[in-house]
């Protein structure tokens, strides 16, 4: 089967509005907005201040102290001033932000499909996706 550049974009594009979606779901079944939920997912792989969290989310630092007084809020995340710098606020998930996004992320191969896959195709797809990241 041959299948082209645009076709496979096509269906990137239809997995990325899927994932999105679930995405949405699963984070307002938590209470949590998806970019609120990106925002936990961010801090606990290791982008722990505001900069760094605005950046990975595609926005503006002024709209994250938003994000993250919610999450504050809800206690999922804690925020410090940093010892070296009192401009840079540091950031980490409590014990219930890990607890949260641990279940969020246990939801997501079933909800997206990924279990149906056999060992072998989840193989295949990780380094095809991972080679595409890497782009």
């Amino acid at each position: 089967m041959k299948i082209s550049s645009i076709q496979l974009c096509d269906e990137l594009m239809a997995l990325l509005g899927r994932f999105k979606s679930t995405m949405g779901e699963v984070a307002e079944s938590h209470g949590l907005t998806p970019i609120q939920l990106g925002a936990l997912y961010n801090i606990n792989n290791g982008f722990t201040t505001m900069g760094h969290v605005a950046k990975k989310l595609h926005c503006d630092a002024s709209n994250v102290t938003g994000i993250i007084d919610r999450l504050t809020i809800l206690e999922l995340v804690t925020r410090q001033d940093d010892p070296k710098d009192r401009r840079v606020k540091t950031l980490q998930l409590t014990t219930k932000g890990h607890k949260v996004l641990d279940e969020v992320v246990s939801l997501m191969p079933s909800r997206l499909g990924c279990d149906r896959l056999t060992a072998d195709e989840r193989v295949e797809i990780f380094l095809s996706v991972r080679k595409l990241s890497e782009v």
